[in-house]
């Protein structure tokens, strides 16, 4: 049965939902941020949508308002504190996420943000110059008040490197072994331990989070023909993540695994040779390696070498044989290939154009966060094709692919908030927000998509 979730905290501002993550996560409380990538690309539309959210699991809800009760209380009598500590707006009543979402108890009230006055911050030297009583409130309350939290948590623990439910099972089994056992057999040369030791180190679980200790002791395993590790190391060399940025160590790293038949690993590898990880582009060597890996039924390297046949890259053009690659990749529920696939549908490319399928396929690959789909989605009902035509629920989907990153999302909101109703808006806001919760809750595990 999947856990619900439950809304304990809202805030317009990232940093302070860091922080109370943080402090949440220092009681034994797992917390997730929610629409915070909104918040960073489009604050105003971030503010409409109700602000950044952290969710707890209902049964951890009554723990989690306590300790935020207790920060409260605690901020309260602490230096440099006013009559009110910072997060006593931001801590909610119990709420889920899936209902009433732009909540009414929001950090920043809608006076202090249409301001009357002009404010003008100089900064010189450090010194900062702030003109208008309602800028000086907003200053108090978004640096004054972070001090208070700062000098009553001095040492906080450190937050995860990772969100650990974004690694594989494995991987979350292998971290979470206990830290003793774990490391007498890396000790003793055990390279398996070595490897999940330094993921240990890595993210900070029951060890001081240290990139350089995390490399020593997944090259250790690297060293000893641990295929996992080899990935490992060929993924920071090529990324530049604890170790200086290296194409030609990362494709040394690569190449050992793949030698192995290592199906990821020859993905990646095929990918380095595409231009990608800054190695020379060999489209011909890039399809060899791809092709081994979606041979072994990868679906990214399914996925990718239905690309590479549908742009003529490293092998003839070929839309049918495109169409049968993308097609294994989504059969095995890969949302990019399914959002792939639904373009084929959309444009008659390799297949007979088919909204219906089109618009099946966009939705699946949307309620499992790929946001070209959201935004694809939105297009069609823009349109019509394979749905009934309706601009709020276009609007909704563009507002959920504007809100994970999409570029043309975002073109399409600044675009369509010029031309639609009130109510048309108002619609749209209030089924993307739920829409993102549903994709948040997919994502993240604690529903099943249909």
């Amino acid at each position: 049965m999947s856990s619900e979730l439950k809304v304990i905290f809202t805030t317009h501002s990232v940093l302070e939902a860091k922080m109370v993550c943080g402090v949440l996560d220092s009681n034994g409380i797992q917390a997730s941020i929610f629409d915070e990538n909104m918040a960073v690309l489009n604050p105003l539309l971030s503010q409409a949508l109700g602000g950044v959210r952290i969710v707890v699991r209902q049964e951890d809800f009554p723990a989690a308002e306590k300790a935020l009760k207790k920060l409260l209380r605690t901020s309260e009598k602490a230096p440099f504190s006013g009559s009110s500590s910072p997060f006593s707006e931001g801590l909610t009543k119990q709420r889920d996420v899936p209902e009433q979402v732009v909540s009414t108890e929001t950090r920043v009230s809608p006076d202090r943000n249409s301001w009357g006055a002009l404010i003008v911050i100089f900064v010189f030297l450090g010194g900062i110059a702030i003109i208008s009583s309602k800028a000086s409130s907003w200053f108090y309350e978004h640096t004054i008040g972070y001090f208070s939290i700062y000098w009553t948590h001095r040492n906080p623990p450190p937050l995860p490197r990772l969100d650990l439910s974004n690694v594989s099972p494995e991987t979350r089994a292998g971290v979470a072994q206990p830290i003793n056992p774990l490391l007498k057999k890396a000790q003793a040369g055990d390279s398996e331990a070595e490897y999940y030791l330094g993921w240990k180190y890595y993210f900070g679980v029951d060890v001081p989070q240290n990139d350089s200790t995390a490399i020593v002791w997944i090259q250790k395993a690297a060293e000893s023909g641990f295929v996992k590790a080899e990935i490992s190391m060929g993924s920071f060399y090529a990324e530049g993540r604890g170790v200086a940025k290296d194409g030609q160590r990362a494709l040394q790293w690569l190449s050992e695994a793949a030698d192995q038949g290592d199906a990821r690993a020859q993905f990646y590898l095929g990918n380095m040779y595409r231009g990608v990880k800054g190695i020379p582009q060999d489209d011909s060597l890039a399809f060899s390696w791809i092709q081994k890996s979606a041979d072994q039924g990868f679906a990214d390297a399914q996925d990718v070498l239905g690309f590479a046949y549908e742009n003529g890259r490293g092998v003839g053009k070929d839309y049918q044989k495109a169409v049968e690659w993308i097609r294994k990749a989504a059969n095995q529920g890969n949302a990019r290939a399914e959002s792939h696939l639904a373009y084929c549908y959309m444009q008659g490319l390799g297949v007979a154009q088919d909204y219906d399928q089109a618009h099946l396929l966009a939705e699946k690959a949307a309620w499992h966060g790929n946001r070209s789909a959201q935004y694809n989605l939105g297009t069609l009902y823009e349109t019509g094709h394979g749905v009934q035509k309706s601009r709020a629920e276009m609007y909704a989907w563009f507002l959920v692919a504007a809100s994970h990153g999409d570029v043309a999302a975002e073109k399409a909101v600044a675009d369509w908030k010029l031309r639609l109703s009130v109510s048309e808006m108002a619609d749209g806001h209030e089924m993307a927000d739920r829409y993102n919760d549903r994709i948040f809750a997919i994502t993240h595990g604690t529903i099943l998509s249909d």
